[in-house]
């Protein structure tokens, strides 16, 4: 099993809080269950984040320029590590599950679909496979950057920063000013987003991946996928200022997707996301905001690749144990409160089953995990919502409806970063000192 922790693509590390490390903790389990976790091998990786490993600008076909997703190379480099040399610790190369979270289940969806796949020209040396055969996918959100004068104006404002008029300038800076500019950039990003993430470069992401999926440029030597979302995967991303009244919301869509096309804003705020009450209360605006956040990153993401894939080898759970956020159910891999002890197990069960055979079901302690096609699994330890749980159970629900809403965001989410118009920014060269005033006053500008 190999873990690749999430974080926005911008922080984070292999030991942080939520890693599968705790699946092998024998303190964590009673001795009955310890037994289904024996001969599993744990690997844990880092990369590098934000400017280091994401820093990109919108022609990388001269030179010099930055390699973009360094830190999906970094990644790529572990797992065939692990290929090559995990026999040596007993392990089976053929017989490798990569886990991942946030960020790094968007990171294992880079590598499903990493130079379009076996069939594709780009793919060096003509690779026979990708580097693991299963993959668990949590909470799979990431948003792609919006359009090529999103990433010039990041690549422009990061030279600014750090007092650097080129790349090569750039590469002869200290690692303290790096680091400081780094710091700085990710702090001004609107709300909820991080700047700095994986972007098209024409070689290891060649296409959107939603567009990559649906045409099968994917590596096709998995044995199975598991793909997991929380129940409200959006409320941590939503500032409730943002979605005070229709205004308000459009602009946060159009942050959001700075491409998109006016008709289709128009189409997600009247029609999609629609405010029935002029007076609405605060919680139904939230969850305006936070369902189309969850939809536009996440739930997407996972039906795309579900699609792909096919519902006859593929799983799917949803984490409902209130109340459900982004990021939640990794907290689950260790101890809980006894409230929720049940949940934890079935949830560790059902990872450890798939890891060790392909099969959630095996050293069953809950409920069977139907194939996706015949249903999804819903964990959770009450009422919450539609999805009726009982206390202290876990039940299997009919496969969810992610209707019309889902449907309509896998056709225009490839249209808006193939066809988003270029917006440049003209940034000057000075110190880092100060820069945090001068590009606030930038910003108002614009």
């Amino acid at each position: 099993m190999v873990w690749i922790h999430g974080g926005g693509f911008t922080l984070g590390h292999k030991n942080q809080a939520g890693s599968p490390y705790d699946f092998f903790n024998t303190t964590t389990f009673s001795s009955e269950s310890v037994a289904i976790h024996d001969s599993i091998i744990f690997v844990a990786l880092n990369y590098r984040l934000g400017a280091f490993g994401f820093l990109s600008t919108p022609d990388n076909s001269t030179d010099p320029h930055p390699t973009p997703n360094a830190g999906l190379y970094d990644q790529a480099l572990a797992l065939n590590w692990v290929s090559q040399h995990i026999p040596k610790f007993g392990g089976d190369p053929d017989r490798v599950t990569v886990i991942g979270e946030s960020a790094g289940a968007s990171s294992i969806l880079h590598h499903i679909t990493s130079y379009g796949g076996s069939s594709s020209s780009l793919n060096p040396n003509s690779l026979p496979r990708a580097p693991f055969q299963r993959a668990i996918l949590q909470s799979l959100a990431f948003f792609p950057a919006a359009n090529a004068g999103t990433e010039l104006e990041a690549y422009d404002e990061f030279l600014f920063v750090a007092g650097a008029d080129t790349l090569e300038e750039l590469k002869n800076k200290s690692e303290e000013v790096l680091i400081s500019a780094n710091k700085l950039l990710v702090s001004k990003s609107p709300y909820a987003q991080f700047t700095f993430g994986p972007t098209l470069d024409n070689t290891f992401i060649p296409k959107p991946i939603s567009i990559l999926l649906t045409d099968g440029n994917f590596w096709d030597n998995n044995d199975g996928i598991m793909v997991a979302h929380n129940s409200h995967e959006g409320l941590l991303f939503t500032d409730i200022k943002a979605v005070e009244n229709d205004d308000t919301f459009a602009t946060f869509i159009r942050n959001s997707l700075p491409g998109l096309k006016d008709e289709d804003l128009e189409y997600i705020v009247k029609d999609l996301y629609p405010l029935e009450d002029g007076n609405a209360r605060v919680l139904e605006k939230l969850l305006r905001g936070a369902n189309a956040t969850a939809e536009l990153s996440t739930i997407c993401n996972a039906v795309y690749l579900l699609d792909a894939f096919g519902a006859e080898e593929s799983y799917k759970y949803v984490f409902a144990v209130e109340p459900g956020v982004h990021g939640q159910d990794v907290g689950f891999s260790g101890k809980v409160l006894p409230s929720t002890e049940i949940v934890a197990q079935t949830l560790q069960a059902y990872v450890v089953g798939f890891v060790k055979e392909g099969d959630p079901n095996r050293g069953l302690i809950g409920p069977e995990f139907p194939v996706y096609k015949d249903g999804i699994v819903i964990l959770g330890s009450k009422e919450n919502g539609s999805m009726i749980v009982q206390e202290g159970e876990v039940r299997v629900e009919e496969n969810l409806n992610d209707g019309k809403k889902v449907e309509w965001h896998a056709e225009w989410k490839s249209d808006w970063i193939v066809n988003s118009e270029k917006a440049f920014a003209n940034t000057e060269v000075s110190d880092i000192k100060g820069k945090e005033s001068e590009i606030e006053e930038k910003e108002e500008l614009r």
